[in-house]
């Protein structure tokens, strides 16, 4: 099934590409390596995958960073 068209109903507006990018996000925060994920996505080159979803690698980052700073600093 490959459609834009909106999924509707009293509370419900979603296009079946939004649940793909949330399928991608929640991917990307179980942590599954970028290679496996951008394969799942079927993108040709890990590139694509990396450009598309940067933001959430960087609030992934953000997120280590703080985690490590609470560790080195408690």
């Amino acid at each position: 099934m490959h459609t834009d068209a909106p999924v509707t109903g009293k509370y419900l507006n979603i296009r079946f590409h939004n649940l793909r990018h949330l399928n991608a996000t929640i991917i990307f925060l179980a942590r599954t390596p970028i290679k496996i994920t951008s394969s799942r996505l079927v993108h040709s080159t890990i590139n694509i995958t990396t450009g598309l979803y940067s933001h959430v690698l960087i609030d992934m980052n953000i997120a280590d960073a703080e985690k490590l700073n609470d560790v080195i600093y408690k």
